[in-house]
């Protein structure tokens, strides 16, 4: 469900640009100006009915488990929070998977702040590329899917998967630097659907595999200590993917307000746009070797084995 929410926000985060027209401005001063589809309705008004809409949504579908589900008459013990963190500290592979999920988070989380921009000012695309873009990145995340499932339960296992997949995303991310800027002989839009393709086969990983990792890793734990600790790893990872998340945003505001220069097709944007991709593509190695050093993916092998 998870996974099936990210595709629905980022499906409705490519289809903005349509819904509240092609204005170079989506600020909040442009929120009061008529779309170009609703035009009864100013931007502003379309924005707060796609709010109130996902909140109606939330509420409705949870309504059904908190009327079904009911807690289980038994006495447990309730742990400090401290004594919860010690435990979590106390799990080398869990600390070290949780690293070097973060600094990738922080890459990630750039790359997404910064796409919509990116097609808009360094690429100039105009509503119809916006969806196409969006269309094709979202399908291929989904047909990456199938693969990465038949990969991670091979004798690759979800270890050599992660790398492989990461070390691709590696390579990919830097065209963002290069398409916009150098004039080839094949249609901008072909340029820019080949990167939402090879994205999308390579960021299909990172929105899958990770579940399964910190779910094998939990299982371990719970089999080795014969206690269930499931809550306490997903809250303490889930606020340091948060932390990071913040950074990377933080980080795409801090590029964006570099100096701007202007590329072949006449578009002007900040510099920052060219400087994050390699940058990015560093945060990713890192967490990348971090992983591959320290992180055992599989650790229910190991314990089927013993």
């Amino acid at each position: 469900m998870n996974i099936f929410a990210f595709i629905v926000g980022a499906g409705t985060s490519f289809l903005m640009p349509v819904l509240l027209g092609t204005s170079e401005d989506y600020g909040l001063a442009n929120l009061q100006q008529p779309n170009e589809i609703f035009t009864f309705l100013t931007d502003g008004q379309v924005m707060t009915i796609i709010v109130f809409t996902f909140a109606l949504i939330l509420i409705v579908a949870y309504i059904p488990f908190l009327v079904k589900i009911k807690e289980r008459d038994i006495v447990i013990p309730q742990p400090t929070l401290i004594e919860e963190i010690n435990v979590a500290f106390s799990n080398r592979n869990f600390l070290s998977w949780t690293l070097s999920r973060a600094t990738l988070q922080l890459a990630i989380a750039g790359l997404t702040g910064i796409l919509l921009a990116w097609i808009e000012e360094v690429l100039g695309l105009d509503d119809v590329g916006y969806i196409l873009f969006g269309g094709t990145l979202l399908i291929f995340i989904l047909l990456g899917f199938s693969f990465w499932i038949r990969l991670g339960n091979s004798s690759y296992g979800k270890t050599k998967s992660f790398i492989y997949s990461m070390t691709a995303l590696i390579f990919v991310i830097p065209l963002i630097s290069v398409i916009g800027q150098l004039e080839f002989p094949i249609p901008l839009l072909v340029q820019s659907l080949i990167i939402a393709v090879l994205g999308a086969l390579t960021l299909s990983c990172y929105y899958l595999l990770p579940y399964a990792i910190t779910g094998d890793i939990v299982a371990e734990d719970e089999l080795r200590t014969g206690e269930s600790r499931g809550g306490s790893y997903y809250g303490f990872e889930l606020i340091i993917m948060n932390l990071a998340q913040v950074l990377g945003f933080l980080l795409v505001g801090i590029l964006l307000e570099l100096p701007k220069i202007t590329n072949y097709l006449g578009n002007e944007f900040s510099v920052g746009y060219i400087y994050f991709a390699p940058f990015a593509s560093v945060i990713i190695l890192v967490s990348v070797l971090i992983f591959w050093k320290y992180v055992d993916a599989d650790p229910l092998r190991n314990v089927e084995l013993s």
